[in-house]
């Protein structure tokens, strides 16, 4: 993950335009089970300092996360008859298999 900072000029109410964006640093986050779910803090990591390569942390990173998957089929896919009319059909079915 790439963190930035956005600031407006300081002159934006005289005619400057834009927004000043600066490259804070670069975080890891791993999508692992174990970290689904929980706030989670990860160090940020400034990659090139002064023209060196090299990783300073300049700050953390706390985040909650979750994955997710695309679900099985539903099953037992059906039109409700008592809320359906001519301009609007009721669909129901059963929660697919975990």
């Amino acid at each position: 993950i790439e963190l930035w900072e956005e600031r407006p000029p300081l002159l934006s109410g005289l005619g400057g335009s834009g927004i000043d964006r600066r490259l804070l640093g670069h975080c890891e986050v791993p999508l692992e089970a174990q970290f689904n779910r929980r706030p989670c803090t990860w160090p940020v990591s400034a990659r090139e300092l002064d023209g060196f390569e090299a990783q300073k942390d300049v700050g953390f990173l706390v985040c909650r996360f979750s994955t997710a998957s695309v679900p099985s089929a539903v099953r037992r896919l059906r039109v409700v008859e008592a809320g359906s009319s001519t301009r609007e059909v009721v669909l129901a079915w059963e929660p697919p298999a975990s």
